[in-house]
């Protein structure tokens, strides 16, 4: 991936906003204003991609939240009465349903792209960014946190962790753009997020923006 200054030239929000709509729309790929958000979790998808929705003025949807409504049931139970083969079964159907939608953010779940096909759609449907965060980082804040994570309730969570993070990395670094969030409010990652979009439109080419 190509480096992206944090530093980039100076531009006011809303003519910011604009640019990366019109950049978007007028994409010969023509996938549309479609933004899939992707990283390992606790990276914050679902905060960062409901910020970015209501930035762009389009709507959001997160897979997780969508797979309990289709379902009426919790994640975490699902897992424990069919087993993950079956979540990624139903997940995939909830991807496609959401990449249907013509404008949309898309916050996915952190394994929902760790499947070729599952990414492939997602590439080639929508713009798809990975939330960066260093391991250590996304760890503290996953064992702190309230969210049930059926993957890592086990007895050696941390090596599970760092075992999926490393195995879930390459699909990760297949995105367009990559965004380094690490120490950034959500209102600054939504800022960084979108001139590595522009950056990404004018240069052809995938970013990463630290």
């Amino acid at each position: 991936m190509s480096q992206v200054p944090a530093d980039l030239p100076s531009i006011s929000t809303a003519s910011l906003i604009q640019s990366v709509r019109s950049a978007m729309q007028k994409h010969p790929s023509q996938r549309g204003l479609r933004l899939v958000l992707t990283g390992f979790m606790g990276c914050g998808k679902s905060t960062l991609g409901r910020k970015l929705a209501q930035t762009l003025g389009l709507p959001f949807l997160d897979t997780d939240k969508q797979i309990e409504k289709e379902t009426h049931q919790r994640i975490p139970d699902i897992f424990s009465l069919y087993g993950e083969e079956h979540f990624r079964e139903v997940e995939r159907q909830v991807l496609e349903l959401c990449l249907n939608q013509p404008q949309v953010v898309i916050a996915t779940g952190g394994g929902a792209l760790v499947d070729q096909a599952n990414l492939d759609l997602a590439l080639k449907a929508g713009w798809v960014i990975y939330i960066d965060m260093p391991p250590e980082q996304l760890l503290e804040r996953v064992l702190f946190s309230p969210k049930d994570r059926p993957l890592i309730d086990v007895p050696n969570p941390e090596d599970v962790f760092f075992q999926r993070f490393e195995e879930r990395l390459p699909f990760y670094q297949q995105a367009h753009i990559s965004v380094d969030t690490a120490g950034l409010r959500p209102e600054q990652a939504v800022d960084v997020l979108l001139r590595g979009l522009l950056a990404y439109f004018e240069n052809q080419e995938t970013v990463e923006v630290n």
